[in-house]
């Protein structure tokens, strides 16, 4: 995998910046919904097998949203504790 990115840098002007805007449109299409990103996060980290490989997911997840999953995991208990609404639930 790294071999990848390696060829990335060198093949692609800008690459770092480019990547994060590329990412930021996929993460806000109007098909690509916190329900779908919700599934896929779970995927990693459900696939995850080691420490090692749970705290690189928990590092993207951090890179991406600025929340680790035990931080986003207590927001949700949190907000469950003073009877939040969920739009996805309700």
């Amino acid at each position: 995998m790294g071999k990848e990115l390696d060829k990335a840098y060198v093949e692609i002007d800008n690459f770092r910046d480019k990547l994060g805007e590329i990412l930021v449109e996929e993460l806000f299409k109007e098909d690509n919904t916190g329900y779908e990103m919700a599934k896929s996060i779970m995927s990693v980290f459900d696939s995850c097998d080691t420490k090692e490989k749970f705290k690189a997911a928990d590092g993207m997840l951090i890179a991406i949203c600025g929340w680790s999953i035990d931080s986003l995991i207590e927001q949700i208990k949190q907000k469950d504790a003073a009877n939040y609404v969920w739009e996805s639930c309700a």
